[in-house]
């Protein structure tokens, strides 16, 4: 059995409109807790304690220097780690296209999914938001969402609709097209007055896990046994984690864009661990502290000359998983169904364990 460990960065829970905390990471790796400490030991010689920690490394200049030489470790075997980097702002807007667009395409015919136009469609509208719309009506817009994310209720999307109807009053050029497909899938939403669809819709741990795994999946045939660094939000969210780990399911292959995601992720067990007491979590640490970290705006010249450094000395190959604004734009309208899109398929898979013999 495989041991596989994760770390996490920039966690800030159901709350994706942090300017503050833009990017959440995960890492993970595959060294032995042994393995890892003679890393630490070598790239950081004079570490006091029992804890090596990413927010105080990056602080001091000491820390970052003893870093580049950690960079060069990582660097000289990428295929012992990979992370998930994901842009908050990135999925309250692909969340808003798939909770209120989405649902009207599919009713009209398309399947949203096929051929990964989701994800080319989102950067269309991430465009707007970006690029169409004024910094702060943009977010208005997207701080109003990502409220109602977190708590669906009918107050919160009548907020969120209102901001909407304040902007369409006088749309930027280039605008009105998008908006008014959001405000239409808002009012449907509100007409239908079951809310229960948008739960939980903006968590994105488990989402970063299961790409991670897909790099684990790659590697080797044999189960896992995953530890990850104690964190609450993880663990008391961990229902579709379970559930894509059922043993029980039926395997199978699925095919998203170009990615392939076979189920179930052959996961023998998951548990949690503290990070002071081990080694490969606190690697884990140093990676996904510097994927979300130094990848925020505005940070000064000696920041960006560091992340420069680190990436030319080793984290540069590393397989870091993005999810974040594209520039592949969707070409039209989407394709017509032929049959359950891809995301029902996924959630016909999970929620039919086979019957134990």
């Amino acid at each position: 059995m495989q041991k596989v460990y994760f770390d996490e960065s920039g966690q800030t829970g159901t709350n994706l409109f942090d300017p503050d905390q833009p990017f959440f990471a995960l890492a993970s790796t595959d060294l032995s807790e042994r393995e890892a400490a003679d890393i630490i030991a070598r790239s950081f010689p004079g570490q006091q304690g029992p804890e090596l920690k990413s927010a105080n490394v990056f602080r001091r200049p000491t820390g970052r220097r003893n870093f580049l030489n950690f960079a060069k470790e990582v660097g000289a075997r990428p295929n012992s780690f990979c992370a998930a980097k994901i842009s908050k702002r990135y999925v309250v807007v692909s969340k808003i296209v798939d909770q209120l667009v989405e649902p009207m395409l599919r009713d009209a015919g398309y399947d949203f999914y096929k051929d990964g136009y989701a994800i080319r469609f989102a950067n269309l509208v991430g465009y707007m938001f970006e690029h169409l719309l004024q910094r702060a009506d943009a977010d208005r817009i997207l701080s109003s969402y990502n409220e109602f994310a977190r708590t669906p209720t009918a107050p919160l999307l009548r907020a969120f609709r209102s901001e909407l109807g304040s902007i369409l009053a006088n749309p930027p050029n280039g605008t009105d097209t998008f908006l008014s497909l959001i405000a239409q899938g808002a009012a449907e939403a509100a007409a239908s007055r079951n809310l229960t669809a948008f739960e939980d819709s903006n968590e994105i741990h488990v989402t970063s896990a299961i790409e991670c795994m897909k790099f684990w999946q790659e590697k080797t045939d044999e189960p896992f046994e995953v530890i990850h660094d104690e964190s609450t939000h993880f663990f008391k969210r961990s229902d579709m984690w379970e559930r894509m780990t059922n043993p029980d399911l039926e395997p199978q292959i699925f095919t998203i864009g170009d990615k392939t995601l076979r189920f179930p992720i052959p996961v023998v067990s998951t548990v949690s661990a503290k990070s002071h007491e081990n080694a490969s979590l606190q690697v884990c640490d140093l990676i996904a502290g510097f994927t979300s970290r130094v990848s925020a705006p505005g940070a000064s010249e000696e920041m960006v000359r560091f992340r420069r450094e680190a990436i030319e000395q080793g984290l540069g190959e590393v397989l870091i998983y993005p999810v974040e604004f594209g520039t592949d734009f969707a070409p039209g309208e989407p394709p017509r169904a032929d049959g359950p899109d891809i995301v029902d398929q996924i959630a016909s898979a999970i929620s039919k364990p086979r019957p134990r013999k």
